[in-house]
């Protein structure tokens, strides 16, 4: 991804999100990754600090998908 709006346009260049999948019996196990990249080297504090936050709301995010999947249809 790249093109972000202020403040992260100004403290990175681009940030790259993998997603991978594993089958193991009736469930898929998902791991998501993220690359990013600072500006400058003294950018790589705040990048940190957002990579932090990140993390955080992905891991919220998977497991409202993992709540999503394991309700009845």
């Amino acid at each position: 991804m790249a093109d972000f709006s202020p403040p992260l346009s100004k403290l990175a260049t681009r940030f790259e999100e993998e997603w991978g999948f594993e089958r193991a019996g009736d469930v898929t196990q998902v791991a998501r990754t993220f690359r990013l990249y600072p500006k400058f080297v003294l950018a790589r504090p705040v990048v940190w600090l957002i990579s932090l936050l990140l993390r955080r709301a992905v891991a919220r995010h998977l497991r409202q998908m993992k709540a999503s999947a394991q309700q009845p249809r």
